[in-house]
């Protein structure tokens, strides 16, 4: 029942986390938007290079996996001897949290009125999000090969 209590302060505070953090994800696939925003410009037929929209991508997808990586380190420190439903719970609440940047930007991105390459970059970010939290909690070497660096709290 202890894990149940957690997890909705858990939910809570990670949310609010979560909104903070999806300008991260902003910044961090601006470089691809300006460099793509720039060739389109210069062509002559005002094409977005795929380019750009790939270098978008990998600056927006590094970024919502570090914060993926933050939420299973704070979660597993807390919940490494749990047992029970509780467990669940909380992993499900750490779940969405996980992905609640990404998704809070894929949703932007649905209602502007002019899509960008960081928009279009966000309805692929966030789906991968989602995958690479599943991929880091069963195989944790994948988490720690690129993502090591974050710290663990």
């Amino acid at each position: 029942m202890r894990q149940i209590g957690y997890a909705l302060l858990f939910g809570f505070g990670g949310i609010l986390a979560a909104v903070v953090y999806t300008f991260v994800i902003g910044f961090a696939g601006a470089p691809g938007a300006f460099l793509s925003s720039a060739a389109a410009k210069r062509s002559r037929d005002g094409i977005t290079p795929v380019w750009g929209l790939f270098l978008t991508l990998a600056g927006q997808l590094y970024a919502s996996l570090v914060f993926v990586t933050l939420v299973i380190h704070f979660v597993e420190a807390r919940l490494s001897s749990a047992i029970g439903i509780g467990k669940w719970v909380a992993w499900s609440v750490a779940f969405l949290v996980a992905v609640a940047p990404s998704a809070i930007a894929l949703k932007d991105a649905a209602r502007a009125e002019r899509r960008n390459v960081q928009h279009s970059a966000t309805t692929l970010t966030a789906p991968l999000t989602a995958l690479g939290f599943f991929l880091f909690k069963l195989f944790p070497a994948i988490m720690n090969a690129g993502w090591g660096w974050v710290p663990m709290f």
